[in-house]
C-alpha cells in the first residue's frame, strides 16, 4: 500500500517551524543551520515527501525538460542524435521528450505547440 506523500505544510506542522523554513532547508539555503536542514530532510524522508516538480518549475521558470521533434525515431541517424542528447543532458537533471512528426507539418506544429505549452 502506498503512503500518501507529505507536503511542506505537513512537515512544517510536525516540526513546528514555518513553511518557509522547511522550503529553505530542503533547498539547502545558506540561512538555515545544518542541524535544521538535517532534521527537515530526515522528517521529509520519514513522511514520504516528494518535491512537486510542477511547483518548482513555476517558481524557477525552468522545467528541465527538453523537447525533440524528429520525423522518425527508428532511423540510425535520429536514434543516435537522441541518445547523444540524453547522455549529455541526463547528468544535469534534464529529461528528454521525444515526438515524431512522420514528416507531416501539421503533426509537427501540434507537437511544437504541446511542447511550448508545457514550458519545454
Amino acid at each position: 500500500m502506498n503512503k500518501k506523500s507529505a507536503t511542506i505544510y505537513d512537515i512544517s506542522k510536525k516540526l513546528n517551524v514555518s513553511v518557509a523554513t522547511v522550503s529553505r532547508a530542503l533547498n539547502d539555503h545558506p540561512r538555515i543551520s545544518q542541524a535544521t536542514k538535517d532534521l527537515v530532510k530526515k522528517t521529509a524522508k520519514e513522511m514520504n515527501y516528494k518535491q512537486n516538480n510542477l511547483a518548482k518549475a513555476l517558481k524557477s521558470g525552468e522545467t528541465k525538460n527538453v523537447g525533440i521533434i524528429v520525423p522518425f525515431v527508428n532511423t540510425n541517424f535520429f536514434s543516435s542524435v537522441i541518445r547523444g542528447i540524453e547522455e549529455e543532458l541526463s547528468p544535469f537533471g534534464y529529461h528528454v521528450i521525444i515526438c515524431q512528426s512522420h514528416e507531416d507539418v501539421n503533426i509537427e506544429k501540434r507537437h511544437l505547440n504541446t511542447l511550448l505549452n508545457a514550458q519545454v
